[in-house]
């Protein structure tokens, strides 16, 4: 199955829960680098990927920010996925399967759909995902965005997982970033479904995730 497919599959999956269709695994697609250009990989869920018809290709914040920034892009983002969530894929299981050796930058966005998961599952997971990617790619800066709320104010719950995860990132020597409020308030920056971000969203986090990544480059 291509990961296109896939993917289109995944997009109507349910934002948390278990989808009756058990889809296997797409293959990934190797990422397009020219000489002499660095590569930005991305892990994350539909807020990465794309949902429907907002973030997708050209529009989707990775490849905005890649773009400016002269770089080349490996969006393994899987929709429905979580640090511990997911029918198809996990970030630790994304992070094994599909591995950047040669980022620059790598960029794990995310954590919406951990949101009924314990707490210790997700920040153990957390940990698993960054030191796989950290012994696939040790040259790599790290960047880990959320996870990211329906509103910028999360509740208790949320916001113990956003705890954890700062906490794995931390650990991990990551830098951190928290998207509260970037989409909060402008029903524009969000999809038919009101939760997505649409294409105007994906611009938005596209340009608060542009110097981040430029100043964790490792070469500038």
């Amino acid at each position: 199955m291509s990961r296109l497919l896939a993917l289109l599959m995944c997009a109507f999956m349910p934002l948390v829960g278990v989808h009756p269709l058990q889809l296997a695994v797409p293959e990934p697609a190797a990422a397009a680098v020219e000489p002499d250009r660095q590569l930005l990989a991305v892990y994350g869920d539909s807020f990465a990927a794309g949902y429907l018809r907002d973030g997708v290709g050209e529009a989707n914040w990775a490849t905005l920010v890649a773009r400016a920034l002269g770089m080349d892009v490996a969006n393994d983002a899987v929709p429905g996925s979580g640090y511990v969530a997911g029918q198809v894929s996990t970030y630790p299981y994304a992070a094994t399967t599909w591995p950047e050796p040669t980022a620059a930058v790598t960029v794990v966005f995310g954590g919406i759909n951990d949101t009924p998961m314990p707490v210790a599952s997700v920040a153990m997971a957390a940990t698993v995902t960054y030191a796989t990617i950290r012994r696939a790619a040790p040259g790599s800066a790290l960047v880990v965005v959320g996870p990211q709320w329906a509103t910028s104010t999360p509740t208790p719950a949320q916001a113990a997982l956003t705890r954890a995860v700062r906490a794995a990132a931390a650990a991990a020597g990551a830098v951190w970033v928290d998207p509260s409020g970037w989409l909060a308030g402008r029903p524009s920056l969000l999809g038919a479904d009101g939760l997505h971000p649409s294409d105007e969203g994906h611009q938005v986090i596209a340009e608060r995730l542009q110097p981040i990544v430029a100043a964790a480059l490792p070469h500038r």
